[in-house]
């Protein structure tokens, strides 16, 4: 859902992509199905998804935003995807708790976000775009993608968009430089986006991020 208004911006102005959207196992229904979190599944999941729209399409790329851009990232690796764009990936995290996620969910079963005042620039969307948290198990699923990814990134060859909001409090700031330097991609961006937290989609420069997108998946490479 936080990938929609970049959907729409491709599909109406970015030379009329056809853009697909998927829903992960345990996303969308309620929290507590999120305590059968599972990384491989959730690959496993997009990976069939892939698949068919290559049936259906000479050229498919992928953009994933946060463990999306993991997920994006694990894909290509192992399949021919044309291009990859990931937005706010995660390599490292600044929350230390992450690291004993697994230990801590024996005592604590769900972590909740803290509510804040969207900034006046931000979209504010009229649909529900997840959670008001998560089950703590899952920040260990989460370390297990990131850890997988990081293994993954020398196989990546594949075009590759990488951008990073500099005001992000979640993803560790030497995680798009990591993504960027570890690819064996020729061709590769990387996109800073200054005054925007971990959802670059929704802050005050995602103009800018949707119109560097939209360049990247045009160029001839």
């Amino acid at each position: 859902a936080d990938l929609r208004p970049l959907a729409e911006y491709l599909n109406d102005n970015g030379n009329g992509y056809f853009v697909y959207g998927i829903l992960l196992p345990q996303h969308g229904t309620k929290i507590e199905d999120m305590l059968e979190s599972d990384w491989k599944k959730w690959v496993l999941y997009s990976a069939e998804k892939f698949d068919k729209l290559q049936k259906l399409y000479d050229k498919v790329s992928i953009i994933g935003f946060s463990m999306g851009g993991n997920i994006a990232l694990c894909i290509a690796a192992s399949h021919k995807v044309h291009k990859v764009v990931c937005i706010g990936t995660p390599i490292l995290i600044k929350n230390k708790l992450y690291f004993i996620a697994e230990f801590l969910s024996m005592f604590k079963k769900y972590t909740y976000w803290k509510k804040s005042q969207p900034a006046t620039v931000e979209i504010t969307y009229d649909y529900k775009t997840g959670y008001g948290g998560m089950p703590v198990k899952s920040l260990g699923e989460l370390r297990n993608i990131t850890i997988a990814t990081f293994n993954r990134l020398k196989r990546i060859k594949q075009p590759l968009l990488v951008v990073q909001g500099l005001k992000d409090k979640t993803v560790h700031g030497r995680s798009p430089y990591i993504i960027f330097d570890r690819s064996k991609s020729v061709y590769k961006e990387l996109l800073l986006v200054e005054t925007a937290g971990h959802n670059v989609i929704k802050s005050a420069e995602r103009q800018k991020l949707f119109t560097e997108c939209q360049k990247f998946l045009s160029k001839s490479i």
